[in-house]
Formats: structure tokens, sequence, C-alpha cells
């Protein structure tokens, strides 16, 4: 029925959704579907939403008192509207010390603008290069594969001095 909601679209049941997604009377289940289909109704451009939800959704996806995963789907929403001027909102994330939240970060700025944005994540990724594990470099790399064209930017940031990376890059 959420779902169905978002495709009728309009401001008002973007507006309704937030607000069930943010009730605090509500199980955790069902505010991270009524989030998911605001997002869903983002996606299909059939909500188009203002100002107010989007910093109401920013300021959900801050909240450390909610629910990891509520906060999760929030912080995709957010890159769904896919607003280049909060990009530094994202790219925050990737400086993250909890890798989830780092990749969580990476995934929103890859929604964002894919490709176009990579470069700058690439960048925030390699200042901060040492703070990775196996697991998460490579799927990094993994993710970066997919787009051809800044494979020299890789290879100059996998000339660092971190021998997982340089693994991963020869596997």
């Amino acid at each position: 029925h959420l779902v169905a909601a978002s495709i009728l679209g309009m401001a008002p049941i973007g507006k309704a959704l937030l607000y069930l997604a943010t009730a605090n009377t509500l199980a955790e289940k069902l505010k991270r579907f009524a989030l998911r289909a605001l997002s869903r109704g983002i996606e299909d451009k059939t909500i188009v939403p203002d100002d107010s939800l989007s910093t109401s959704l920013f300021e959900l996806a801050a909240n450390k008192d909610v629910d990891q995963y509520q906060r999760e789907e929030t912080y995709y929403t957010l890159a769904q509207l896919g607003n280049l001027e909060d990009l530094p909102k994202f790219q925050k994330l990737l400086k993250e010390k909890d890798f989830f939240w780092r990749a969580v970060g990476f995934r929103c700025v890859l929604r964002m603008d894919g490709q176009g944005q990579l470069k700058n994540a690439l960048e925030v990724l390699g200042s901060s290069r040492n703070n990775f594990k196996k697991s998460e470099i490579e799927e990094i790399v993994a993710r970066i594969s997919a787009f051809p064209a800044l494979l020299p930017k890789v290879r100059e940031l996998l000339q660092r001095d971190n021998p997982f990376v340089l693994g991963v890059v020869i596997g």
C-alpha cells in the first residue's frame, strides 16, 4: 500500500511517508518500508521533494538514535535526489571510522552522479587509504572497475604503499 501511495505521488504523500518513516510509535520495519516507498516515489519522479523534505531527511540520516539501517535507507533516498550541492554531506561519510558508513557514502556518491563524482570519491579514499582493510579495498576496486575511463586514476592510487591494494590489483 505504501508503494502504491508513492506511485500516486504528490507532495502531501511524500510528507505522509516521511511522517510514517519518523513516527516513534511505529515498528522499525514499517518505518523502513515507508522510507523505501518514499525513495521509490522520488526515483520514479512521482514525488518531487521540496527543501523542507530534504532537510528532514538529512536530519533523520544524521540522527544516531535512529536504527542504523533506517539511516542507511535515508542516505540512499537523499542520494536518489541527485542534488550535487549535497555532495559534501555524502563525502563526509567517506571519512567515517566505521566501514559500513564509508561504504554507504561511496554508494551514495555513485548513485548521485556515477562516473562524474567517482574521481572525487577516489581522492577522498586515497587520502585515507591506510584506514581500509583488504575486504574494503576489494569492494572499492570492484565498484571502480565498472568505470574503465577511471582506471588510470585507480592505478595512480594503487601505487601507494598499501600491500592489500597491490594484491587486489594483481589478483
